[in-house]
């Protein structure tokens, strides 16, 4: 009955004591509640994106124009040099950029490779991962599309001309998380390392408690607690125990039963 008699105190401590019942019984609750306010945009949607176009050229206003349709990019300003792009990124104005180099269209054209650029700010690893991975779709999908146009304009048959320009295609699957779901890998983690947090603070308020009013070993051993020293009744008929003695350990164990009955311990 000594487990049952300490889990019957410790619940009439959490129920009683505000320190515990506040961490125990209402903290968890306003926890979830807050994570699940601040993460109610479950997914990544229409990052700000920018756009340095020194082609000025069809191929990349096309490419523009299926940037803007991915899901993850939303392109809100036109910038005119490497530095404006780096300022408005360290500014937090646009997460990434695009950039288009001069002459771009002419090199396609001239079958000479085109160098595109992709500019992330890496500070915010999933924001990043999401551009890079629409950006590069749009980016190989145009590639291919004007491959594949040069070659149907020979009058090679599309489906053979489909076949040179991807001879291996390649699925992806994400599994478990495609979409970066903050509910589902982040919102978890965050719950479980706060209730840990409340868990070890607990523990330290309870044997800082138990400490301070040494009222643990009386829950226990039967005999009453008074100080670091124990106290039995046969100590008053002890021919090493004097009177005064006995009457100083007598008023002790009333102040400690008076203590304990105080504090839901009898």
């Amino acid at each position: 009955m000594t487990v049952l008699r300490i889990a019957l105190r410790e619940w009439r401590r959490i129920l009683t004591l505000p320190v515990f019942y506040w961490l125990l019984l209402v903290v968890p609750p306003i926890l979830f509640f807050f994570y699940a306010f601040i993460y109610q945009e479950e997914e990544i949607k229409d990052l700000p994106f920018a756009i340095w176009d020194e082609s000025h050229s069809s191929v990349s206003r096309q490419l523009t124009f299926l940037l803007e349709q991915t899901v993850s990019i939303h392109i809100i300003r036109q910038v005119k040099s490497q530095s404006e792009l780096e300022k408005v990124i360290l500014k937090g104005e646009v997460m990434g950029a695009m950039h288009f180099p001069a002459n771009m269209e002419k090199n396609i054209l001239s079958s000479q490779p085109v160098n595109v650029t992709l500019y992330t700010n890496a500070s915010s690893l999933v924001p990043a991962k999401m551009l890079f991975r629409n950006a590069s779709e749009v980016i190989i999908m145009g590639g291919a599309g004007i491959s594949l146009q040069k070659l149907i304009q020979t009058g090679m048959n599309p489906s053979k001309a489909m076949a040179l320009v991807e001879p291996v295609k390649l699925t992806t699957l994400p599994l478990f998380n495609p979409d970066y779901n903050y509910f589902r890998y982040l919102v978890p983690g965050l719950i479980t390392v706060a209730l840990q947090m409340i868990i070890i603070m607990v523990g330290v308020l309870i044997f800082n408690y138990e400490s301070k009013n040494r009222v643990f070993a009386g829950t226990l051993c039967p005999r009453q607690r008074i100080g670091y020293k124990y106290y039995d009744r046969e100590d008053a008929g002890s021919s090493e125990c004097s009177l005064d003695q006995f009457h100083s350990r007598y008023r002790d164990h009333l102040s400690c039963l008076r203590h304990r009955a105080r504090h839901g311990y009898l």
